[in-house]
């Protein structure tokens, strides 16, 4: 059975970093992992050497042991991961007193899993991580950052945050305008006075950029994406994903699957 992430199209199977200094633990977990499909990077010992291999092997996720030999430990590395945003990473350590949990908290690691483990505990843990992580991925997606500058009224910030977190409800101008007291004319001015785009094509760029991560990340169909952003019907969704993109969305997702394939071609090399 090849892993893969429940409701996500991937072409290659899961590559996990385990950082773990005793030689027989980190063997063990591998051959669970391995049951389940999971492919296991090198061995990790050292914050220094997870680092490289992260660097050289870009891992999906990685399972930290928080007590490790030599000056850092598993929280370092979680530090490390959770600054540069790249990878989720769960604990998976013997120690649950107060001092470690709260140090451990600050990092924000997608598990916390406890000596002995079950194998089956390790499983749920990573599908779940996984797949959150990538759903956080789709929707950080959808907020094209481009748009908001540092001297955007706030006013004008609480309709974009309004936007990016109801895009699966008609969005008409008037209401928008009336979310900030604003008359719709002086809101329409406003809003593209500092956005540099008009209400209606912000609402479209942003609706299809969720859009194509979702048509790239998951295995929704193409009515379900329609929906899902907003729109009343296929037909008009991919009339305005062509014209924003030039591609249909059945191509779009096409050529995200080609690309997936050459990339796991290449790895696989």
């Amino acid at each position: 059975m090849i892993s893969h992430l429940v409701h996500f199209n991937v072409l290659y199977p899961v590559k996990i970093l385990i950082v773990e200094d005793e030689i027989l633990i980190f063997r063990d977990i591998r051959e669970a992992l391995e049951k389940f499909g999971y492919s296991v990077c090198d061995y990790a010992p050292t914050v220094a050497r997870a680092k490289d291999i992260i660097e050289k092997e870009q891992p999906d996720i990685a399972i930290i042991d928080i007590k490790l030999k030599g000056e850092e430990s598993g929280i370092d590395l979680g530090r490390f991961l959770i600054e540069k945003d790249i990878i989720p990473f769960i604990y998976l350590t013997s120690h649950a007193d107060t001092l470690t949990l709260s140090e451990a908290k600050k990092t924000r690691p997608s598990g916390y899993l406890l000596k002995p483990f079950k194998q089956d505990d390790i499983f749920v843990a990573l599908e779940i991580a996984l797949s959150n992580f990538a759903h956080r991925k789709i929707d950080l997606s959808h907020s094209p950052e481009e748009f908001i500058k540092s001297g955007t009224p706030f006013k004008i910030r609480k309709v974009i945050d309004y936007i990016n977190t109801h895009l699966d409800e008609r969005l008409q101008l008037t209401d928008l305008a009336k979310l900030v007291d604003m008359s719709t004319f002086h809101f329409a001015r406003t809003f593209k006075h500092f956005i540099k785009s008009s209400p209606a094509n912000y609402i479209a760029k942003v609706k299809v950029e969720k859009s194509k991560a979702l048509l790239s990340e998951t295995d929704m169909n193409v009515l379900q994406i329609a929906l899902e952003v907003g729109f009343e019907n296929q037909s008009h969704f991919s009339q305005v994903f062509k014209k924003h993109t030039g591609y249909t969305p059945e191509n779009y997702r096409n050529i995200c699957l080609l690309k997936k394939r050459n990339n796991s071609d290449e790895t696989t090399k």
